[in-house]
């Protein structure tokens, strides 16, 4: 009998024991190995929530908010945390989106128009020009979302700060860009065919990938900014992080 109760007791204090988390792009797989099956969860949750089209913003903001959640760690109930920060952030979210459509249906109004209605010496001018701020705005877009789920930030400071970080931290921004707007162009090039893995599991996977790229820049320009003046390095008090972050 003490046999027995002596390796059960060393299983359990096993079991109970928290995963080692990884560093840099190990952390990121291990988040995939440790959440996969929340990943597909939530992918199917957003895509629910997105169907009313008008409730996309709110619900890419509560998508995102549960991705920073996993990747900070952070305990947890999926789809009450999900519904608590679409009501939370509805109208902000929804802003932002209104801003965001207008801006890239502009752009790409550009891409459509330059090389129809203009000169091709003008063409090869602009054309790449609008490319370029195309790019730079998913840049700074992919930072939008990540700083209104773990911030209390008024709108104008959201995207001052998107537009900071997306220079400060340009190599992280534009590779997240460029694996999504991969993704997305075979996503659609194989349309319906993708249709399954876009509703079980490739928009979380997308929405991962720009967290986790954007988290970084965001933890150390402004979460930790934001403890200094605070006067506190304290970084796992509550009481702190109530007063900055969104629980």
């Amino acid at each position: 009998m003490k046999l027995f109760n002596f390796f059960y007791t060393r299983s359990s204090c096993q079991e109970e024991k928290p995963p080692v988390l990884k560093k840099g792009l190990l952390r990121f797989f291990q988040i995939i190995w440790i959440e996969f099956w929340n990943l597909i969860l939530l992918n199917i949750i957003y895509v629910v929530f997105c169907l009313p089209l008008v409730t996309i913003p709110a619900a890419t903001a509560a998508l995102t908010a549960e991705l920073c959640d996993m990747i900070r760690d952070r305990p947890r109930m999926l789809v009450h945390r999900f519904w608590s920060a679409f009501k939370r952030e509805f109208k902000t979210a929804t802003q932002l989106g209104i801003i965001g459509l207008a801006a890239a249906m502009v752009l790409t109004a550009l891409l459509i128009i330059i090389p129809v209605f203009l000169p091709p010496i003008f063409t090869y001018m602009l054309l790449p020009t609008t490319v370029i701020l195309l790019f730079v705005f998913c840049m700074i877009w992919i930072y939008v979302y990540p700083l209104l789920a773990v911030t209390n930030l008024p709108l104008r400071y959201i995207l001052k700060n998107a537009v900071a970080l997306a220079l400060m931290q340009a190599k992280y921004a534009a590779a997240a860009v460029i694996i999504c707007g991969i993704t997305l162009y075979y996503a659609l090039l194989y349309f319906p065919v993708s249709i399954p893995f876009l509703f079980f599991g490739v928009l979380s996977l997308l929405g991962l990938v720009s967290t986790f790229a954007t988290w970084p820049g965001i933890r150390d320009h402004v979460i930790s900014e934001a403890l200094q003046k605070a006067n506190t390095s304290l970084l796992d008090d509550a009481d702190e992080w109530a007063a900055i972050w969104n629980s």
